[in-house]
């Protein structure tokens, strides 16, 4: 894995999945504000996610809910159906909405966007969490 400058910490690249360009901008700015290591790609439809994932190493993808063509849990499935990947499902909807079709896809956690800047602290700490956790699997 690649290594920023003065750091001794691993990059992890995530694919950012959203479709609202001022959500990627925001979500992006601060992933890379509360963790540098943090290599982001994004896409903004899940055709274009599907086709990146296929062509580069990916450690990570957090993907909105509400995408178009398809959903974030549609999408899920179709990503690990070739790629075993951490999925972290980020959306304003209420967990209690989509909990029972989150565990049906795999999904390997959830993050609410929330308009505090708090909760990019806790997604950053989500995808840490399971990037860590895959890495273990793989050992």
């Amino acid at each position: 894995m690649n290594k920023p400058p003065h750091s001794t910490e691993e990059v992890i690249r995530i694919m950012l999945i959203d479709d609202d360009p001022n959500q990627t901008e925001l979500t992006t700015y601060n992933l890379k504000r509360t963790n540098r290591s943090f290599d982001i790609v994004n896409a903004s439809t899940p055709k274009e996610a599907l086709k990146i994932l296929r062509e580069q190493r990916i450690d990570c993808v957090v993907s909105d809910l509400i995408l178009p063509g398809m959903s974030g849990i549609q999408l899920c499935k179709e990503i690990k159906s070739f790629l075993n990947i951490p999925f972290i499902l980020y959306s304003g909807r209420e967990s209690e909405d989509i909990t029972e079709d989150l565990f049906s896809a795999c999904i390997d956690d959830y993050v609410r966007k929330e308009p505090d800047l708090i909760h990019y602290n806790v997604l950053t700490n989500k995808i840490r969490a399971a990037v860590s956790k895959q890495s273990n699997k793989i050992r």
